[in-house]
């Protein structure tokens, strides 16, 4: 069964098909379902999209409001480096790319639209990326150095968060060849 839904301004129409559970099992089977459109707490139905093909993160961006003073935390605290693929002339701000593994982290010297202060305590608890580390004692201990404070949490497994000097949360975890989760 097919139904048009108008969106909220009148301008989106949403075609949704309600397939039958035969038709659900056979194209479940194919491979269609690449999203569930909720339309209720009883009524579900299925929005085909094409699979796009997701294969991972190529950055984050943080905004900073001292570069330097950023590239001292995340290169010299944290062990960064950066990435000299940065095309400075085209870009109209101050920045840097640090290298995360085959993925980085985008610095960039703009004005903060976001309040610093008043964040949560626990950097969990916001917005926030997570890093994957290979040694997260060792991490602790370059914390405990520097003098910056973090907060621990155990989920699946350990977590370790911290604030950059602008207030952006990070995450660390041990890397799944550290620490497999037990089933």
């Amino acid at each position: 069964m097919r139904t048009q839904k108008v969106g909220p301004f009148g301008d989106v129409v949403l075609e949704v098909f309600s397939p039958t559970l035969t038709e659900s099992a056979s194209l479940l089977n194919a491979g269609f379902f690449t999203s569930l459109w909720c339309l209720s707490q009883r009524s579900y139905s299925f929005a085909f999209l094409q699979d796009i093909g997701f294969v991972g993160v190529h950055h984050v961006g943080f905004i900073c409001k001292d570069l330097e003073r950023s590239l001292a935390f995340y290169c010299d605290v944290l062990g960064l480096k950066v990435c000299n693929l940065r095309p400075d002339k085209s870009l109209f701000f101050r920045g840097a790319w640090l290298l995360v593994g085959s993925q980085m982290i985008h610095l960039m010297e703009l004005p903060n639209p976001d309040p610093v202060t008043g964040r949560p305590l626990h950097g969990g608890e916001d917005r926030h990326v997570c890093l994957y580390v290979q040694n997260p004692d060792a991490l602790k201990s370059i914390l405990k150095t520097a003098g910056i404070s973090y907060t621990e949490r155990q989920s699946v497994r350990p977590q370790i968060f911290i604030r950059d000097p602008d207030g952006n949360a990070l995450e660390f975890q041990p890397s799944y060849e550290q620490s497999t989760p037990k089933v």
